[in-house]
């Protein structure tokens, strides 16, 4: 046998074992045990989602999934979808290639007491539009984190600012919103947000035009408001 022969079947076998030992990368959830660290930074206002095991990816946009009575004169950015907006971002991160498979989510909870978890995650319709990632809504849970019932809508403070997100394969993120320097809230916009929704009609209009600045906040590239505090596994 030749020279050339021998050294073309080298070469042909090294490919060889090479394809079929790297199939490249994989797309599955990560597990708590897999100890990746989790980027507390989002650099996009893109979110890839698939739906369905067999469907299309989409491409959600964050200036489009925020708004709220599309196309009519009360038409306005919601802060609550746009905090679960990034929140969803963060958590993509559990998959290896960065697609929200909604149909491996198991439960998500918070404590955030308002109708924008549902308007965002879930199937539900309200205001005559359904979530644009389509969760069965008796996946999303309100309440406190100790499970007694959720605070309320009036009265949301940080404490309730929270997510915690279960897979289908028990991984268990959980997400703390941030106020203050930084953070999606600004300092004392809670407290604002509070007499507000209880009645008080002099910090109504200075209250707004805080809320809009806050969301301009949260729409602002780097985006470091929230953070993944805890990767583990469901007991």
């Amino acid at each position: 046998m030749s020279y050339q022969k021998i050294t073309l079947g080298i070469l042909i076998s090294v490919v060889f074992f090479m394809g079929c030992s790297n199939p490249g990368p994989k797309k599955g959830l990560l597990s708590a045990n897999d100890r990746v660290a989790f980027i507390n930074i989002v650099e996009s206002n893109k979110l890839k989602v698939l739906k369905r095991a067999d469907g299309n990816i989409e491409t959600l946009t964050f200036e489009d999934s925020i708004v709220e009575n599309k196309g009519t004169k009360t038409e306005t950015k919601c802060l609550c979808q746009a905090v679960c907006f990034r929140v969803s971002q963060l958590a993509a991160q559990a998959w290896e290639d960065g697609v929200f498979r909604t149909y491996e989510i198991k439960r998500i909870r918070t404590g955030w007491n308002t109708l924008g978890p549902y308007e965002f995650f879930s199937d539900r319709e309200l205001n005559g539009e359904i979530g644009d990632l389509e969760i069965p809504a008796e996946k999303i849970v309100i309440e406190k984190r100790n499970g007694d019932k959720a605070t309320s809508p009036n009265k949301l403070t940080i404490q309730d600012s929270w997510y915690e997100i279960t897979f289908t394969n028990d991984l268990v993120l959980f997400l703390q919103v941030k106020e203050g320097e930084n953070g999606v809230y600004p300092a004392g916009f809670l407290t604002s947000r509070s007499e507000v929704k209880n009645g008080d009609k002099n910090t109504k209009q200075p209250f707004m035009l805080e809320k809009k600045k806050t969301v301009a906040g949260v729409a602002e590239l780097p985006f470091q408001g929230i953070v993944v505090k805890r990767v583990s596994i469901e007991e």
